[in-house]
Order: structure tokens, then sequence, then C-alpha cells
């Protein structure tokens, strides 16, 4: 009898298998529309979300994968590698984690079975060598959407009502065709009972030395929060500015910035921590900064509604 080997027999990664179709069971219904959701995630994120092992989201996803409703991005590891471990030469081989996208085939499954309107649907752009370095950042901001929903799913009087990210989160300072604006990496409105907790979401991975972009994101962050421009763009009068950093080392250094550099009218909004806070899913955890307030601080107390 003739063996066959592993390495022809194994699913390769990024090429798809022949199938006959999909059956597009509850759970992969749930982790398409996710997809859909997000214009592009990684296989961690999705496996959190839906509340499985990486591992049983994997080989659901490789179904989806086959039967052409969503593609895998190729990235190489350093490509979403930390930017404090830039410089490890083991980043240099192997791929990192699975990423997804939608695919139009998916697009058109999930609107022609009423799964998600084309509203709650991002198609995300092509990643490749060029623009893969951006990509670190873009799975950061939806590390802190993801972190927002898994809490707001704890709690039954919580909710993520409305998430804005990309161009959709700019807020303009001033009228015209291509008016300055606030470029938050996101805004979201947070339900709690009958309150509304208003964030705009800056997520520094702190490539750059210097605290030259910072200088001008608390000049416009000035601008905004000493008008009424918030109220007009996003209907609520006051925001929080949360500050997501790599490391406890580079949160500190930022609070020192702000506290030397920023008006009050904008420290007194900032609310800084580590990205590991994405990592779980309380909001009464306390890990946040503030400056020029000793401690530290959660962002909701303890059985708050």
């Amino acid at each position: 009898m003739t063996e066959v080997s592993s390495e022809r027999t194994r699913k390769r990664r990024y090429v798809p298998q022949k199938t006959q179709g999909v059956s597009l069971t509850p759970l992969k219904s749930l982790l398409l529309q996710r997809v859909a959701e997000y214009g592009i995630i990684s296989l961690p994120q999705l496996a959190r979300l839906a509340g499985i092992t990486p591992k049983g989201a994997r080989r659901h996803l490789r179904e989806l994968f086959d039967g052409g409703l969503v593609e895998v991005v190729a990235v190489a590891r350093l490509a979403l590698a930390p930017s404090v471990s830039a410089s490890d030469p083991g980043l240099l081989y192997g791929s990192a984690p699975n990423l997804y996208r939608l695919k139009s085939t998916g697009k058109r499954l999930l609107i022609h079975h009423d799964l998600l309107d084309e509203a709650h649907i991002r198609i995300a752009p092509d990643y490749g060598p060029k623009n893969s370095l951006f990509l670190a950042h873009e799975l950061a901001i939806r590390d802190v959407r993801v972190w927002l929903e898994l809490a707001a799913k704890k709690e039954p009087e919580q909710e993520l009502m409305d998430w804005r990210e990309g161009g959709e989160a700019f807020l303009p300072l001033e009228a015209g065709d291509k008016p300055r604006c606030v470029r938050p990496d996101a805004w979201f409105v947070y339900g709690v009972g009958t309150n509304r907790l208003v964030g705009l979401v800056e997520v520094d991975r702190s490539t750059e030395r210097g605290g030259r972009q910072w200088g001008r994101k608390v000049e416009d962050y000035r601008t905004l929060y000493g008008s009424e421009l918030l109220e007009k763009t996003i209907g609520f009068k006051s925001a929080r500015l949360l500050v997501f950093a790599p490391d406890v080392k580079r949160r500190d250094a930022l609070t020192r910035l702000l506290e030397e550099n920023a008006p009050a009218t904008v420290t007194s909004k900032v609310w800084l921590t580590t990205q590991a806070t994405t990592e779980g899913s309380d909001l009464t955890a306390s890990v946040w900064r503030k400056p020029n307030v000793p401690g530290l601080h959660s962002m909701l107390n303890p059985g708050q509604t």
C-alpha cells in the first residue's frame, strides 16, 4: 500500500480547496458576520468574540475560506509585532496569526439571507508588502472594540451602542470641503443603564520619537473641547479621550507629556492605559492613569448602571 505523505494531505494555508458549498451553521454565520462588521480581523479576536478556542474558530473559518466567502491575508510576523519587540530577529521568520477579510461572495450571501445589512458591512482594502505594517495599528484598534463588546456581553444593562473608526471617526473643526479635523482612531457610545459613556480612542504604538505628533493632537483636542463642536458632530457635550499605550513605560511617558504641555481643558478628559487592558473584559479595573491625578482609576465603578 502506498503511503500518502502528510505534506500532500495538509491543507495549504492561503489556497482554498474545492468544495461543494458551505453549510452555514449558526456559529459559521456568526463568524462571517463578525468578519464583515470588522473589515479585517484576526483569528484570536474572532475566537474571543465567538467564545470558542482559536483551534475551533480556525476550523470553522477554514470552511468559510474554502467556500469562497472570506480570504486569509498573508503577512509576516514582523508586521504585527509590538513596536517594543521590533528588534527581535526571530520576527523575520514565519507568519502572523491568520487575518480574515470578507469577499464579495460573502457580502452577497449575508445581504441575500438578511443576516446583515450593507450599512454594517466593511470591505477592508487589499494589504500587501507596501502597507502591511499598518495592520498592527488597525488590529490594536479592533482590540478596543472587542474589549468593549465582551464587557457589554457580561452585563445585561450595558451595550456598545455605536462604534466609528477610520474616516468615519473624524470630527471636523471647521467648515469647508476639506475641513481641518480631529482624527481619533475611533469613537464610541457605550450604554450603562440609562447613562452614556462616550469615548474618543487613540491607540499609540510608540513608533514616533519625541512629542511632535502628540503636540498636534493636543492642539486639535484643545480646539474640540473648547467649543461646541463635539456636541454638533457626535451629539454629546462630553467625551473622554481614552489613550491605549503599548506598555506602562509609554503610558507614563505620555502622561507626563500631557501634564507638561496640555491645557486643563484637555487633561481633564484624558484617561491612559496599556494595550494589555483590552485582553480582558472588565471596565471596572483600576488600570487607568489621569494626568495630574495620583493613583490608578477605574473607568466604571463596580455595580454602576
